[in-house]
């Protein structure tokens, strides 16, 4: 992303709803923004965090630093307010189990990866813990109150297993976090919240989630990134559409004889090797297992192959 949003709410008191990664661009551009709105960093009083991703809350512990701020952070992500370092490596070796078990060390796929590593080595750079005495955890259940306003609290995984939503019922506004986007979001390879040590299907999750969203008839959405928009529920099916095409171009790959995710990868993205594309793909496989399409066995180098299950269609 080239960009990230953070919302502020001015009364009754200066509260940002996430608040970007630890860049001195970032830095810049927020005391930039706050003097436009005739505030200083030093004025904020409350950060609400959507979900535990760097760009989302990397620069929480600055803004503290500087204002004496209270993180609120939900069940799902507060343990990521005072414990990222420990908590990112664990994200970052699920990512990399993740992949070994799909492509072999002979892929380009593999090459690209390793390629990668320095990327996530240096997440933390720009990401902080936040002193415990200045995080306090929020139940969904119970809502949160944002800019004078009691908001709904939505769990929305799929791009994020830590991510949730806040919706106001009245003027049915809802702050997106990455949930909704003007773009489809990527299901990023995330540990489950609800089943420590194993790997959320991301892909699956966004599914269930655009139904949830799309109950709630919101008339317009906050996102974390790009413009805030008013037709969300023909984005949503727009999104969907596009994913439920892509599921079935997999499908059909492995029927015709694509029974690996290199050669499945590649076929689906030929010449566009890059995460969010890695990621998808890893969704699309998910979809299909879970709706008992496909299934998946480890060869002798324990990698993973999929078959088409029989007497079964899309």
């Amino acid at each position: 992303m080239k960009s990230v949003n953070s919302w502020l709410f001015k009364d009754p008191i200066p509260t940002l709803v996430d608040c970007g990664e630890y860049t001195a661009d970032s830095w810049d551009t927020l005391k930039m923004q706050l003097k436009t709105h005739g505030l200083e960093i030093k004025d904020i009083q409350k950060i609400v965090i959507t979900h535990a991703h760097v760009d989302h809350m990397g620069m929480a512990n600055q803004v503290v630093q500087e204002s004496g701020a209270t993180v609120y952070l939900s069940e799902y992500a507060f343990p990521w307010g005072e414990h990222v370092n420990e908590l990112w490596a664990s994200r970052s070796q699920i990512i990399k189990e993740t992949f070994l078990k799909l492509v072999g060390p002979e892929s380009p796929i593999h090459g690209m990866f390793s390629t990668g590593q320095s990327f996530f080595n240096s997440m933390l750079s720009m990401w902080e813990p936040i002193p415990k005495d200045h995080v306090v955890k929020f139940e969904s259940k119970d809502g949160i109150d944002i800019g004078g306003r009691h908001w709904e609290v939505i769990y929305a995984p799929g791009h994020s297993s830590t991510q949730t939503v806040f919706f106001d019922s009245d003027s049915r506004h809802l702050l997106s976090a990455d949930m909704l986007l003007n773009i489809a979001p990527t299901p990023v390879i995330e540990i489950d919240p609800l089943q420590p040590g194993t790997r959320q299907p991301g892909l699956p999750k966004l599914i269930e989630s655009f139904s949830n969203m799309k109950a709630l008839n919101v008339s317009k959405a906050f996102p974390g990134h790009y413009d805030a928009f008013e037709d969300v529920n023909e984005t949503i099916d727009r999104q969907l559409k596009r994913i439920e095409m892509r599921t079935q171009h997999c499908y059909t790959l492995i029927k015709e004889g694509s029974h690996d995710y290199n050669s499945l990868f590649l076929n689906m993205y030929p010449n566009r090797i890059h995460f969010p594309a890695l990621v998808m793909m890893i969704g699309y496989l998910d979809v299909l297992e879970e709706r008992g399409l496909i299934s998946k066995e480890k060869d002798e180098q324990g990698i993973f192959r999929f078959e088409a299950l029989p007497h079964q269609s899309f």
